[in-house]
């Protein structure tokens, strides 16, 4: 049943697409509220694809880049290691190692190419037993996945707390 609804919404909301429709508001945003803010972007999903690109330092009309560190959490759609190579700003990822759309031999290829990347400040948190999806969609009633969701929260807020300081 999950196919029916998600393939049609993939063919319509490619990733892509969506990191498209995002950018005029960013650039907005960068021209006005945030022209003088720290801007961080955080993705999970989808949204981990946008994180990824955007953390590859695009700018914005005003010559400063859309934003000024990301994280992610079990991403998608990301092509490993090219991707990854890209990125110019700092950028924390927190992926399962039960996940199915960013499996471990990619997660490896990740931690590869920042090991390469030795100027960009990252991290990758890998979480034991952790499936896609588990930083927001999990049973509230299982301690095991409430701590795996709140080790994903503890990561991200740390990260802004340094990176947009």
């Amino acid at each position: 049943m999950t196919a029916y609804g998600l393939v049609p919404f993939q063919l319509t909301n490619p990733p892509q697409k969506c990191y498209e429709a995002l950018k005029p508001w960013l650039d907005d945003f960068r021209l006005d509220e945030g022209k003088d803010l720290k801007v961080g972007l955080a993705g999970f999903c989808y949204g981990g694809y946008a994180a990824t690109k955007l953390a590859q330092g695009e700018l914005a009309s005003n010559g400063k880049t859309f934003i000024d560190a990301a994280f992610t959490a079990h991403p998608s759609f990301l092509q490993v290691p090219s991707d990854i190579e890209k990125i110019k700003l700092p950028y924390s990822l927190c992926v399962g190692d039960a996940d199915f759309a960013l499996p471990k031999k990619e997660v490896d290829k990740i931690v590869v190419a920042f090991d390469n990347l030795k100027h960009v400040r990252s991290e990758v948190v890998v979480i034991p037993g952790a499936k896609h999806g588990f930083a927001l969609r999990y049973d509230q009633n299982d301690k095991a996945e409430q701590a795996r969701a709140d080790k994903a929260e503890d990561q991200v807020v740390e990260w802004f707390a340094k990176y947009l300081q």
